[in-house]
């Protein structure tokens, strides 16, 4: 018996055929040779451009402080943070905070004082140069009126706040930064009492130098 080839096979054995030659003549295009090294050497960049640093070399610390000293009061704001790199634009890390207001109230003839202390997380994604991202969760212990006792009782606070940041790079992890944010829980016994907006200003530093 003769053996027969439908159509279907014969179409198929052409597009194999086709399909070989092509991918031949692709490979043996020198622009095309250069294309896949190009696309080769990206993705080996995107997944070792940290695999160089130590883990000390992606971590940073720094924060922000704040003084004020006057005849009417003082205000001391210590705000360090430690930060790590997951890649080279976005980063995640915690902080601890501690506020002081002190002073004596002119118009009443009391002195006052009182601390605000706590910690947060936070997220950083660098768009650009100079500006990034930032979101932060933030729990800080504070003194709140209760209505129901007609006093003052310690509690936390929780703030959830995000917006933009300006930096001055002068360095990996090196850089001084200033930050405008949003909080978007705005309690109404939010250590930030003014408005749901926060500015906050700071510098960061490297771990260990590269």
């Amino acid at each position: 018996m003769q053996p027969t080839f439908s159509i279907r096979s014969l179409f198929f054995l052409i597009s194999i055929l086709f399909s070989v030659s092509a991918t031949a003549q692709e490979e043996g295009n020198p622009d095309y040779v250069e294309y896949k090294k190009q696309k080769e050497d990206e993705k080996k960049k995107e997944k070792t451009e940290l695999s160089e640093y130590s883990f000390a070399e992606r971590c940073y610390w720094g924060g922000s402080l704040s003084l004020s000293l006057g005849n009417y009061g003082s205000y001391i704001d210590i705000s360090p943070i430690l930060g790590y790199n997951l890649t080279m634009k976005w980063s995640a890390g915690i902080g601890i905070s501690y506020k002081y207001f002190g002073g004596r109230n002119q118009f009443y003839g009391v002195t006052y004082s009182t601390s605000v202390y706590g910690g947060c997380v936070f997220t950083r994604l660098l768009m650009g140069e100079k500006f990034f991202a930032h979101a932060e969760l933030e729990s800080l212990n504070t003194d709140a009126y209760d209505p129901l006792t007609l006093q003052f009782k310690r509690k936390f606070i929780n703030i959830g706040a995000a917006g933009l940041g300006l930096r001055n790079e002068m360095g990996y992890n090196r850089y001084f930064y200033f930050m405008l944010l949003y909080d978007f829980i705005n309690d109404r016994d939010s250590p930030y009492p003014f408005s749901p907006f926060i500015v906050k200003a700071g510098a960061i530093f490297p771990i260990a130098d590269r």
